[in-house]
């Protein structure tokens, strides 16, 4: 038995494989199974397994590292070189990038234009990286390189100075681990170089300087809770997906308010910034739909600000980004409306009513449950792309015949015609009759329809509705058309009307008979003004329930109690017999009010459960509402107690009190008078 047919027979690995069958992004178990291949077989052998892994998880940079690691060892320099291609372009990992320039001084040494290739490498990886908060390291590599690059007659000796300085501007002038050293570093080059010119370059960078190395402190905070290594994937909603998501969008929310602030001609530096904290968050947040519109709506406020500054080509620039982030996303999330819908506007947005593909995909990718939301969207962007009617009505005859669609879609379909011409009300009404015979149960297609009958004035037609709808309407879902129509009667029939109808109404209590005050209250409302307050509608055992204007229902007591009795209770067999006979311990003195008030009360032996109090409440809430109590002389009730209810101890604090108090002021005034 091979090593790779002992490490798939393995008990460890077996179970591994069938947690990835059943979830298959279950990345605890994806990350076992890659360490287990990465440290018990071969390159040859483990290549498949970190291929499978990398599918799932393509912006995994450690995982990519493990993987170039293993080649590098091997010396499989055509394998390394091809995994670099696959993965450096959509990477930001400062470790990544080191390996890839530790790849280029082991492959290319031999070369004779190794230098050359070196420095292009390190340009590519500043580029790429540059802006990582732990980038130093790599700026430090690329600087010291180039001063001892003098092995090519080109790089002559003031070319070597420019870049170097070119270098170090860009390293200190954003914020970065080390950044005080490396400006240290710096200056002492710069006066290596030239007193006199090094004075210039340091006023010149000192404020982007003083500004980048306040704003190293607060990254630096944002960044602690970012750097936990997490494997993309889509939401699942535990606590520690939501606390990561939070720590991603307050960082990005702050790189957006350009905390180095960039302006005027310097302002495509702020963009360049949060492009880039957008391509970190993607590492770990690839899933999320959030992160990608959250994005490309910035890129399209940008370049909103790029043409108003006058920068067309700038603008023009971030326009194309922002379409390419949007087909990015549509691969990685092909089922999202919200990326397909905002997909689409904004190719719409930037002159392009050719958008079909985008909707097309979208009926191909969407759930079932979504494709008449994309058929609406669909039809809403024929109507603004074309003032010819055919192609949305082609659209509409092909929703129609989809068995996914629902009334949803005739709905839209039916009010866009009204804008069509003269003959806009008569197919208006024909899609509307059409889509009552397909869902005839179907309530919210009801009430658009009667909401489209009541627009047009037809009260005739509207009342036919009425009375053929309701009769095939669950009764379950019956009670908001019959609310419609007892609203219609009271805006637009006579009394007699109301009164009929109300004989047939629904209430929501079919075994109470007095619903006259209910009729009442729903006849007499109107939108959200309502004839008695809710404290007077609950005297009439009525209760508001939901929202609706005749949400409404009632409360008697054998509903009351049944309710609560599904509640959750006290356990009172638990609970202890109230004695009031231990409140009158003789060790405690009560202020008078107290005392007199306890001494009111029946006595304890009245408290049984046998023969409990019964107290007569409304003639106590009358009492108590007439008498008048008279206000306490300081205002508070707490502390009225007289001098023979206040204990010994209380008065002899007070009085030690007073007297530390007078012997302070004897202090004082003796201080004065020397």
């Amino acid at each position: 038995m091979t090593s790779l047919q002992a490490f798939k027979n393995s008990e460890k690995i077996k179970k591994l494989e069938q947690r990835i069958e059943a979830d298959k992004y279950d990345a605890e178990a994806w990350s076992q199974l890659f360490q287990e291949a990465s440290k018990s077989l071969k390159i040859g052998d483990g290549r498949d397994y970190y291929e499978r892994f990398l599918a799932i998880f393509p912006t995994s940079s450690r995982h990519w590292k493990v993987y170039v690691d293993h080649e590098m060892a091997q010396r499989n320099y055509t394998q390394v070189e091809s995994i670099f291609q696959r993965c450096l372009l959509e990477s930001v990992s400062v470790e990544l990038y080191q390996s890839y320039l530790q790849y280029v001084k082991i492959s290319k040494s031999s070369s004779p234009t190794y230098r050359t290739k070196l420095r292009e490498a390190y340009t590519f990886a500043v580029d790429m990286c540059g802006l990582h908060f732990a980038s130093t390291p790599i700026w430090n590599e690329f600087i010291t390189f180039l001063k001892g690059d003098d092995g090519e007659a080109s790089f002559v000796a003031r070319d070597k100075v420019m870049e170097i300085r070119k270098a170090y501007q860009k390293a200190v002038l954003n914020p970065k681990q080390g950044l005080e050293t490396l400006w240290k570093s710096y200056n002492e080059w710069e006066k290596s170089v030239d007193e006199t010119v090094a004075k210039r370059a340091r006023d010149n960078c000192s404020r982007t300087y003083t500004i980048a190395k306040k704003v190293s402190r607060q990254l630096e905070d944002l960044s602690k809770p970012l750097n936990k290594p997490t494997l993309a994937r889509p939401p699942r909603g535990d606590s520690q997906e939501t606390n990561m998501l939070h720590a991603w969008l307050q960082y990005l929310a702050w790189e957006q308010k350009n905390p180095m602030g960039y302006e005027g001609k310097d302002f495509m530096a702020h963009i360049t910034r949060v492009t880039f904290a957008y391509k970190q968050a993607f590492e770990t947040l690839r899933y999320y739909e959030r992160i990608w519109l959250d994005y490309t709506i910035f890129l399209q406020n940008a370049a909103s600000s790029l043409q108003s500054l006058g920068d067309s080509n700038g603008s023009e620039e971030l326009s194309k980004l922002a379409t390419k982030q949007f087909e990015k996303a549509s691969k990685v999330i092909p089922g999202s409306l919200m990326i397909g819908f905002a997909h689409a506007d904004h190719i719409e947005a930037i002159g392009n009513l050719d958008v079909v593909d985008i909707y097309e995909r979208l009926l191909k990718d969407a759930s079932d449950l979504d494709i008449p939301l994309v058929f609406v969207q669909y039809l809403r962007h024929l109507r603004r792309s074309s003032s010819d009617r055919k192609p949305r009505r082609t659209c509409f005859k092909r929703a129609r015949n989809d068995p996914r669609s629902t009334y949803h879609v005739g709905v839209a379909a039916a009010m866009m015609e009204l804008t069509g011409g003269d003959d806009g009300k008569t197919v208006c009404t024909n899609i509307f009759e059409f889509l009552l015979s397909k869902f005839p149960g179907e309530a919210g297609l009801v009430r658009e329809y009667l909401t489209y009958l009541l627009q047009q004035s037809n009260q005739d037609n509207t009342r036919a509705v009425f009375e053929r709808t309701l009769d095939k309407l669950p009764s379950d879902k019956a009670q908001s058309v019959w609310d419609m129509y007892h609203d219609f009667e009271v805006d637009h029939g006579d009394l007699n009307s109301v009164f009929e109808l109300e004989k047939k109404y629904p209430h929501s209590d079919s075994t109470n008979d007095s619903h006259a005050i209910e009729n009442l209250y729903n006849r007499f409302k109107f939108k959200d003004l309502k004839p008695c307050s809710n404290l007077v509608l609950e005297t009439f055992g009525l209760v508001k329930e939901g929202k609706g204007n005749n949400d409404l229902s009632y409360k008697n007591s054998q509903l009351h109690w049944s309710t609560l009795e599904t509640s959750t209770l006290p356990n009172t067999t638990q609970m202890k017999p109230f004695h009031p006979s231990r409140l009158l311990n003789p060790g405690v003195v009560f202020p008078p009010a107290i005392k007199e008030l306890l001494m009111s009360l029946p006595p304890p032996s009245e408290f049984v459960a046998e023969r409990p109090p019964v107290i007569p409440c409304d003639h106590l809430m009358r009492e108590i509402a007439s008498r008048v109590v008279p206000p306490p002389s300081d205002g508070n009730p707490i502390n009225e107690v007289t001098e023979e209810t206040e204990r010994p101890v209380n008065r002899k604090r007070k009085a030690e009190s007073s007297a530390g108090l007078d012997m302070f002021k004897e202090r004082q005034r003796l201080k004065a008078l020397a």
